[in-house]
């Protein structure tokens, strides 16, 4: 899922652990922004929470941006918490 400026081309997005990884290339002389998304669930009540991270790609460069789910807790803590999972995609943002 991606939606921005057409000068910043991803080149590559993938999950990558408990996360996900995006690659761009910006084809512009301005700086660009891109952003990797991770929705994260957690609990047997399905919470989901959306965590983004964001860095900026300098005028005629690449750069990648990395988000992942914080780690799950330790099942013998006795924490009621039962997993982390990211659902979807990296997102490519002006």
């Amino acid at each position: 899922m991606f939606a921005g400026n057409s000068n910043l081309v991803v080149y590559s997005n993938f999950a990558s652990g408990n996360g996900w990884q995006v690659y761009g290339n910006n084809k512009s002389s301005t700086d660009q922004l891109l952003n990797a998304y991770a929705i994260c669930l957690s609990g047997t009540s399905g919470t989901t929470q959306q965590l983004v991270n964001q860095v900026t790609i300098a005028g005629n460069g690449s750069g990648h941006s990395v988000m992942a789910c914080p780690t799950p807790p330790d099942p013998s803590s006795g924490d009621s918490l039962r997993a982390k999972v990211t659902l979807f995609s990296g997102i490519l943002n002006m």
